[in-house]
């Protein structure tokens, strides 16, 4: 007598809670410095930011007083840096310093971005200045600051009141990352990974872990970055301490906070060493308001799997339907009236739908899976 195989399926879903979902945010990282490059005035004269510290001689920071304080934005009505200034008619190099006077701190749009340090708006602004220059005394020039909307790349007008120096066209730039930071929440503990792209320039990358212990007076507000370390190309690894985030309950999707470098981030040693972390999520899972980020771990259940069966010269087709990324167990038995469903296989999905080969039955099977 000849058996005829009966196929017959049975899908169960079974609810395993899965906490800690991964979610990814999009992040923003500014300097606090601007990256100034050398300048001539009419006369052939030449002006160069030096920076306040004799080991960053020519890099061009113009940086704000220190420590940098939360909240981290420029804070102070000026910046001070170090100057070179070469007079072209005496062939004298002077040295000096200037303070320069920064375009209102305003933050119109309410996103805790300062809009004179966000590339996507315009800058177009009068200040002052005062310079003084080793040897010679000290001038007011005028300041003029103007960068247009969408580029990283502005100019200061340093208009000398003194009618021995011209006036320099000094270029400079906005120094800011922007790209995603992959995430797990936790109880106490959120950790990710970020990976960043330097605007103006994509061959300049950044990567690496970032984590954050979460207050416990407030743990849905206020965080703390924990130290780490992050890399640039090729190989460049940078350290980072720790620093104070919080939410905004304006802008309640925006966590903000400092990440200061041991050594500055534009590749140079303590230069540009101050940066501004600003985290999007716009995940909600739980539609209360709460970001993932910072929200209780959420219970995520996979959906409901659905199977389908063919049978080939192979064997046994089962075809699952189901979450990318969950266990899908494979339980088989020969009875439905009194069932010992026995484990076949578990598989994790790395495509939906995904197919199993089991080996041709020898009579009667039932099959159904779990998803967990």
């Amino acid at each position: 007598m000849k058996l005829t195989t009966l196929f017959v399926l049975f899908v169960s879903l079974f609810l395993s809670p899965i906490t800690g979902r991964a979610g990814t945010a999009q992040v923003r990282l500014y300097c606090l410095s601007l990256k100034f490059s050398q300048s001539t005035d009419q006369y052939g004269d030449r002006l160069e930011l030096t920076s306040t510290s004799l080991r960053d001689f020519g890099l061009g920071e113009l940086g704000p007083p220190t420590p940098v304080y939360e909240p981290p934005v420029p804070g102070g009505d000026s910046y001070l840096t170090g100057i070179l200034l070469y007079d072209v008619g005496t062939s004298t190099t002077f040295g000096g310093s200037i303070g320069m006077g920064l375009p209102p701190m305003d933050d119109l749009d309410g996103n805790r971005y300062p809009d004179p340090f966000e590339v996507s708006k315009a800058v177009n602004f009068p200040r002052y200045g005062m310079m003084s220059i080793i040897g010679y005394g000290t001038i007011y020039p005028n300041l003029t600051w103007v960068r247009a909307a969408g580029s990283k790349n502005g100019t200061c007008i340093i208009q000398s009141e003194d009618p021995y120096w011209g006036t320099f066209n000094a270029p400079f730039e906005l120094l800011e990352y922007t790209g995603t930071l992959t995430y797990t929440p936790g109880a106490s503990v959120v950790s990710g990974t970020i990976n960043l792209t330097k605007t103006g320039d994509p061959t300049k990358t950044i990567s690496g872990p970032l984590s954050f212990a979460k207050s416990a007076a407030d743990p849905y507000n206020n965080l703390t970055n924990q130290p780490g370390a992050w890399t640039g190309p090729p190989t460049y690894t940078n350290t980072f301490t720790t620093h104070w985030f919080s939410r905004d309950v304006n802008w309640p999707s925006n966590y903000v906070g400092l990440i200061e470098f041991s050594d500055g981030l534009d590749f140079t040693y303590e230069a540009y060493a101050n940066w501004v972390l600003s985290i999007t999520d716009l995940n909600d899972t739980d539609h209360d308001g709460i970001p993932d980020f910072s929200d209780d771990a959420q219970v995520v259940q996979p959906r409901a799997p659905r199977l389908s069966v063919a049978r080939d010269s192979s064997g046994v087709q089962l075809t699952i339907a189901g979450d990318v990324g969950h266990v899908h167990a494979i339980q088989e038995t020969t009875s439905l009236s009194s069932p010992n469903w026995q484990p076949v296989e578990s598989v994790t999905l790395s495509s939906d739908p995904q197919t199993v080969t089991l080996a041709l039955p020898a009579g009667p099977k039932f099959w159904r899976v779990i998803a967990q």
